[in-house]
Formats: C-alpha cells, sequence, structure tokens
C-alpha cells in the first residue's frame, strides 16, 4: 500500500520482548521492567511503529522472544495504516463483544443494586443475589479487558489491564461456586465452599508468581 506521513506499523501480542528494525537500525524496543514488583513481563500490547515515506523499499525486521512457554505459539497479525484507521478497523471488528461485555457489567450491577434493595430496605434475605451480581460484574469485566482494542485504547495501561482480566477470570469461578453453595443443604455447601477456597489459593499463587 502507498505509504504517507501518517502510516504506522501495528500488531498485537502479549508476553513477548519486542524489537523492530528498520535495515538492521534499532527503532523500537519492548521490553519487561525488572524493577516492577506486580509484574515483570510484558503484557498484551499494541506495538505502533511510524512508517513514512521515506522509510519506503526498506526492509523491516520484527523480532519476538517468547517470556512464557505458552506464549511460543503466538503469531502478531500486521496491520499497515494511519492510527485512527487501525484503531478503528479493531474496535468495530470486536464491537459486538465490547457491548456484550458492558451489558454483562451493568447486569450484574443492577442484580447487586437489587440485593442492597431486599437486604437493607424490604428487610429480606436475597440469598445468592450478591454472587450472582458479582458473577456478572467479573464476567463482562474478564472479556472486557481481555480484548485486543483495551490496550490500544488505554495503552499506558496495557499491564493492569492484563492483570485485571486474569483476577477477573478466577473471581468468576468464585463467584459462581459460592453462588451455586447458596442453593443446596449445608452438606453440599460445604464442598462447594472449599472448592471456592481452592480457587482463592490458587489465584493467590498466580499472583506470588508474578512478583
Amino acid at each position: 500500500p502507498e505509504l504517507s506521513q501518517e502510516s504506522c506499523l501495528c500488531f498485537n501480542i502479549a508476553h513477548h520482548s519486542i524489537q523492530v528494525y528498520f535495515e538492521d537500525v534499532l527503532v523500537y524496543s519492548l521490553e519487561g521492567d525488572a524493577s516492577n514488583r506486580i509484574g515483570r513481563n510484558v503484557s498484551s500490547n499494541w506495538c505502533s511503529v511510524h512508517v513514512g515515506q521515506t522509510h519506503a523499499g526498506e526492509s523491516v525486521r520484527v523480532e519476538l522472544l517468547p517470556m512464557f512457554d505458552a506464549a511460543v505459539s503466538k503469531e502478531p497479525i500486521f496491520l499497515l495504516g494511519s492510527h485512527y484507521a487501525v484503531a478503528m478497523d479493531v474496535i468495530l471488528g470486536e464491537l459486538p463483544l465490547l457491548v456484550l461485555s458492558s451489558l454483562c457489567i451493568l447486569l450484574g450491577l443492577f442484580v447487586f443494586a437489587g440485593f442492597l434493595y431486599y437486604r437493607y430496605i424490604v428487610k429480606t434475605e436475597a440469598v445468592g443475589m450478591n454472587y450472582l451480581g458479582a458473577f456478572s460484574v467479573f464476567l463482562g469485566l474478564w472479556k472486557l479487558t481481555d480484548l485486543r482494542c483495551v490496550p490500544l485504547l488505554l495503552p499506558e495501561h496495557a499491564m493492569s489491564m492484563g492483570y485485571i482480566s486474569v483476577g477477573s477470570l478466577f473471581l468468576v469461578g468464585l463467584c459462581l461456586l459460592l453462588y451455586f453453595s447458596t442453593l443446596f443443604v449445608e452438606r453440599k455447601q460445604k464442598v462447594l465452599q472449599l472448592l471456592a477456597c481452592v480457587c482463592s489459593l490458587l489465584c493467590l499463587y498466580v499472583l506470588a508468581a508474578q512478583l
């Protein structure tokens, strides 16, 4: 395609250190922060490298170094165009999931508000509604922060979005187990509550592994 002054080479990749070369000259680098106590790896990021008319005919080399074995098979899709055009293409492609995840969060907040209303205004026990509302919120939050368009719109918070996505996924299972525990007799409740404790410990282990 014809290059303009606004043309960018864009691609999305997670858990890789990245180096981009034009004619063996390093023009872009992204590495993990060894001083970051919360997470030293690179989360899901959109890499954008300016490609102007002066770069026409030059060779481009992208070096990707996976930080985990699970990331070895990940291959980025390269897009060329203005930053705005790339952003609109990605957002429109994920618009249905963006809308559904947002509705899921709103529905969860509505259910949780219903729990508070019955609990403190009507003075009636709304058993399980708090867990069901939290389940819906975390489910929507997990999918919302897992979308490729989120680090594109919030590049400075890409790592934070990654941790919110992982944390929400664990909390989805936790809330679902606690909700089902309210539907059974006490003996079966203990089994599900034990599984919820295991889920919580697994979440803490994943967090500790990042330190």
